[in-house]
């Protein structure tokens, strides 16, 4: 089994028909924490969601290295979209379920027991609000929720845009903690963000420089 996770030919994204990156190579390996830079623009949610198998590119090659040899990544690809723990911008949550029935629904969908674990709350300030529909949570009780179900999904690659939006200091904490442990566990993280990161040996891409 190879290290190197996702690794790119040539690749190009963009949006409309129109080029946002020069063609990029990378070889993205496991446990690692890659960051996104730039200003608005330059392309860095859209290559986001080209690795997470949500948008095909408009060049190039994106592949994978589960299994043994590299092989490409089409767009919406079922396995693909199996490895992948995503978080968009907006939190994606619909109103109405609780937050402990959106932890019980992402539990049933990742094959484990459909509980909302006590400590997984705890861990992410939402003890308080384990029985609030979402509708009734600020951005930023919504964000953690989202962080929850990531860790609780329990995917090899994270791919994460602008994760510490609307976070408070525990919450970015606990965030700094979940993104330390996945790497130790060997899993790939590739996030943006326009922050600087208080992490270890984080791996830079400056896009802006790239185009």
């Amino acid at each position: 089994m190879t290290d190197i996770l996702i690794s790119t030919e040539q690749l190009v994204v963009g949006r409309g028909g129109m080029a946002l990156t020069q063609p990029l190579d990378l070889s993205l390996a496991r446990g690692t924490i890659w960051q996104l830079t730039g200003p608005n623009g330059v392309g860095k949610t859209s290559l986001l969601r080209v690795l997470a198998g949500l948008l095909p590119a408009l060049l190039g090659e994106l592949r994978h290295g589960f299994g043994g040899p590299a092989e490409t990544v089409r767009a919406f690809d079922p396995f693909w979209m199996a490895q992948i723990g995503w978080l968009a911008v907006q939190p994606g949550l619909k109103p109405g379920p609780t937050v402990a029935e959106h932890l019980r629904r992402t539990a049933r969908l990742a094959g484990l027991p459909a509980v909302a674990d006590d400590a997984l709350l705890a861990r992410w300030g939402l003890t308080p609000l384990r029985d609030r529909p979402v509708q009734y949570l600020s951005q930023g009780q919504r964000r953690r929720v989202d962080l929850a179900r990531l860790c609780q999904q329990d995917r090899p690659i994270w791919v994460l845009d602008e994760p510490t939006v609307t976070l408070d200091a525990d919450a970015r904490d606990a965030l700094m903690t979940a993104l330390g442990e996945h790497r130790a566990r060997g899993g790939l993280t590739v996030l943006a963000s326009h922050e600087v990161l208080p992490l270890d040996d984080i791996r830079m891409l400056d896009l802006a420089v790239a185009a």
